[in-house]
């Protein structure tokens, strides 16, 4: 049995926010791995100057390449269709019925989780760990703690975790409007996704995404 958790999103790129994320998680939470999974097909959104969700996955694993207990799954990717997250769980519980699974959010997406799609099994396959914004008072983290943990117990699921971590200002969006703009990216993502970045010309207004 291993406690693993679960780090998706569309990761375009993947940042050292990600990193950050999945290295706190691993040894704040006791976990034997992270697995990071960029989505397929976002189910609710279109993938802004998406580069192809193989290249995405290609960048996640350069990201996380020389951390101990962090690995890439491609089980999104693979799968068609959209890539809900209860549908990943469930592939994942079934694979490994006796690990203990850990769903990794951030605290934006962990109080609208009762939106997704069938979110009562979503609670009770994984375990809800979330991070919360920097930008806000101690009164505001306690209100926020207060909704997740309502929210999570009504739909059935054990009591959510909230992780604390150092804030990190860093978010995709900015690094793709650096990159159009010709701005630097150095020490906002792992170097190995800023050479790819760079050679590849990805993200680059008028560039060579590989839709």
């Amino acid at each position: 049995m291993a406690r693993v958790g679960i780090l998706g999103g569309s990761f375009n790129p993947p940042h050292n926010g990600h990193v950050q994320l999945a290295r706190t998680a691993a040894d704040r939470l006791g976990l034997d791995r992270v697995v990071l999974v960029p989505a397929g097909v976002a189910p609710h959104k279109t993938i802004e100057s998406d580069p192809g969700s193989n290249v995405r996955l290609e960048l996640c694993g350069i990201a996380v390449e020389r951390l101990d207990r962090v690995e890439v799954s491609d089980i999104e990717v693979a799968r068609p269709g959209p890539s809900w997250t209860v549908e990943t769980l469930r592939a994942m519980k079934s694979a490994e019925p006796e690990d203990e699974l850990v769903l990794l959010l951030g605290q934006d997406m962990a109080m609208s989780l009762e939106s997704w799609r069938e979110p009562e099994a979503i609670v009770k396959l994984a375990q809800v760990a979330w991070v919360a914004r920097g930008e806000q008072t101690e009164a505001e983290l306690g209100q926020a703690e207060q909704q997740v943990s309502d929210q999570v117990r009504q739909l059935g699921g054990s009591e959510p975790v909230c992780l604390a971590m150092p804030p990190v200002e860093v978010s995709s969006t900015q690094i793709r409007e650096r990159v159009a703009a010709g701005q630097p990216i150095t020490g906002l993502v792992p170097a190995g996704v800023e050479w790819v970045i760079a050679e590849r010309g990805l993200y680059r207004a008028g560039g060579a995404n590989e839709n």
